[in-house]
């Protein structure tokens, strides 16, 4: 069987597990493919490693390639998303200051209702709430926006 060798750039979070236990479990060479993984440090240097020809395939954020074919972030070339490899699983965590408030004040932890998990969030908070994401464009900010849009 003839082998061919990919190089793949990942983040090193739990969700780039397929692409590691393709290598490590032998799923990869199994199908012929050798990959050669290469953890990147931030999502813009996996979007410019693949935009610029360092790897041949990417683990990214599933919005990342929508914005490099617009244009934005600061990266211009379009590139073909082929896989999925998660179904999100984003959450909105609080730190243990605002759990407390939010626990003292009987508040259940369930988001599925905006309105009243935005109610919790701001009577639980001390000064401005502010949210973390990992990058401009992805999904954890496009759900953060609907989820506040629906507030």
């Amino acid at each position: 069987m003839r082998v061919v060798t990919i190089s793949v750039a990942y983040i090193p979070l739990i969700d780039a597990a397929p692409l590691i236990m393709a290598q490590e479990m032998g799923f990869a060479a199994d199908e012929g493919i050798a990959l050669n993984l290469i953890a990147a440090p931030s999502w813009s240097s996996v979007r410019d490693m693949l935009a610029f020809g360092r790897v041949d395939a990417a683990h990214m954020l599933s919005p990342v390639p929508v914005a490099m074919a617009m244009g934005l972030g600061g990266v211009t070339t379009a590139i073909s998303a082929v896989s999925v490899l998660s179904v999100n699983g984003n959450v909105i965590g609080v730190s243990r200051a605002v759990e407390d408030r939010l626990r003292a004040d009987g508040f259940d932890f369930d988001f599925k209702d905006p309105r009243r998990a935005a109610a919790a969030l701001s009577k639980g908070r001390e000064g401005p709430l502010r949210f973390g994401v990992p990058f401009p464009f992805s999904m954890h900010v496009a759900l953060l926006r609907y989820w506040a849009g629906a507030t």
